[in-house]
């Protein structure tokens, strides 16, 4: 009877024979328990998680009312103005405040006011207060201030009329002035580095002369330089990647060939070559170094080479991140044959702001020179934009 029944468990699983075929049956006893053993750790893991998401839910309420709290203090600084100083004083090279420190002042300011016209005195006495109240930029994440009252501090008459003709100007000189990127500049279009409100006389002077534009960007000078009638503009520009979108504001605003001339080099007081980082991220690139070379030449000896210029200097405009006073070592001698008209931008460093001026003084001595300085930057939480603009006094 054995061989034609029998029953035996093997691996949880009931196996009967029967008349020697072998019929499998499933433990569905053992299946369930197993079951249930899974169901119940489930159960617990489900309670575990939800105890977890309970205290996160509280966590969450509790920093959504902080949140709230927060955002209503922050509404109550935006209503008071209070916020990060936009701007700042330029320290391209310096600290102003440091340069203060370090420097006989009381000296150096009285050297700098010596001679100036009332509306050029107005103009340093502005700036000195912003660049002893204002912080660095470097610096001004760290400050809060109420910008209604900052304003009514540092703001002068001719910054709030200068920003209406901004508002007024903006969108005709885009119209006008085609740049190969939306950088456009208020400085030169505003004021056309001085020569937009220059009398009669001096723009006669410059008329049929060469220009030179010392730190050329990205064309955005010649555009406004070329409505007063050069020979020719010299555009110096130490950055790769701004010759190559200079290039293509020249053809976006169909300027002829003959009227420009790039120049691939920075300006100083001496012909040399650096390694800087041209990555075009910013203007101010000079200062850092990196794996671009650049060649620096001054101004005199480009200008008495005699393969490149078949006409007089009538106009220097010099914009250099700080490198002003060695861009004006390297060109006196232009200076002292051509008699130009300059505009040179003394904001970037303490060295241009306090030296510049002083140092055109002593070469200009015997020339006869008018020399004043101008704000061609109209905003108040800034000196960006102070300019010396300088002629042969004849022309006043």
């Amino acid at each position: 009877m054995r061989f034609l029944f029998n029953k035996e468990d093997k691996d949880g699983r009931t196996i009967y024979t029967i008349v020697g075929i072998k019929v499998k049956i499933k433990d569905y006893k053992n299946k369930y328990l197993k079951l249930k053993l899974t169901q119940d750790s489930l159960s617990k893991s489900f309670q575990s998680l939800k105890t977890k998401y309970t205290s996160l839910l509280q966590k969450y309420e509790n920093i959504k009312g902080k949140y709230v709290t927060l955002k209503n203090k922050c509404k109550d600084l935006q209503d008071n103005s209070y916020c990060i100083i936009p701007n700042g004083i330029p320290d391209s090279m310096e600290s102003f405040k440091e340069y203060m420190l370090k420097n006989n002042m009381p000296e150096k300011i009285k050297n700098l006011l010596k001679g100036l016209d009332k509306n050029s005195v107005n103009v340093i006495e502005n700036d000195l207060k912003k660049i002893l109240h204002i912080p660095d930029r470097k610096y001004r994440e760290l400050y809060r201030t109420n910008l209604k009252e900052y304003k009514e501090i540092f703001e002068t008459d001719y910054e709030r009329s200068d920003q209406a003709q901004v508002k007024e100007h903006l969108n005709a000189w885009k119209e006008k002035y085609k740049l190969c990127q939306d950088t456009y500049d208020i400085e030169v279009l505003l004021k056309h580095h001085g020569l937009k409100n220059a009398n009669q006389k001096i723009l006669n002077y410059i008329a049929g002369k060469n220009f030179i534009d010392a730190g050329a960007f990205i064309g955005d000078s010649v555009l406004v330089l070329l409505e007063y009638n050069p020979n020719r503009i010299y555009s110096f520009e130490l950055s790769k990647i701004n010759c190559e979108k200079y290039i293509q504001t020249m053809i976006l605003n169909n300027i002829s060939k003959d009227k420009y001339v790039l120049i691939n080099k920075g300006i100083s007081d001496s012909q040399l070559t650096i390694n800087i980082d041209d990555s075009g991220k910013n203007n101010t690139n000079i200062h850092t170094q990196g794996n671009s070379t650049v060649y620096i030449t001054d101004i005199d000896s480009y200008v008495f080479d005699k393969t490149h210029m078949n006409a007089p200097v009538g106009f220097i405009k010099t914009d250099l991140e700080g490198f002003g006073l060695k861009a004006l070592k390297g060109m006196v001698k232009t200076i002292q044959t051509y008699r130009p008209v300059l505009s040179m931008a003394i904001y970037h460093s303490p060295e241009e702001f306090f030296e510049i001026k002083p140092y055109l003084e002593g070469i200009t001595k015997d020339l006869n020179y008018k020399i004043s300085i101008e704000r061609h930057f109209p905003l108040f939480n800034t000196i960006s934009g102070t300019v010396i603009f300088a002629y042969p006094a004849e022309l006043e």
